[in-house]
């Protein structure tokens, strides 16, 4: 899905990246999770990361900076995966 953009907006000055995250704790993720996400669905998600923890809205937010930094400037058509290494190699 970010090989089109990366070629077609970057003369817009918009990078083409992508960034697709893994367990990532929001009130959304506790909305769709549904009533047990406290007491069961978390505790799921934490034993098939192998970081050990769920992310955070700021650990995404920090690979968002990073690519839209001036030492990202040549990187395009990528999607970076923040998982905690949840991501089957």
């Amino acid at each position: 899905m970010v090989r089109y953009p990366a070629v077609e907006w970057p003369p817009r000055g918009i990078p083409g990246n992508g960034i697709n995250p893994g367990y990532i704790e929001t009130d959304s993720s506790r909305l769709y999770a549904g009533p047990d996400y406290d007491r069961r669905v978390k505790a799921e998600w934490i034993a098939e990361t192998p970081l050990g923890r769920v992310g955070h809205l700021d650990e995404v937010a920090g690979v968002i900076a990073v690519l839209r930094g001036a030492d990202a400037g040549f990187i395009l058509g990528q999607t970076i995966v923040v998982d905690g290494g949840r991501t089957p190699r």
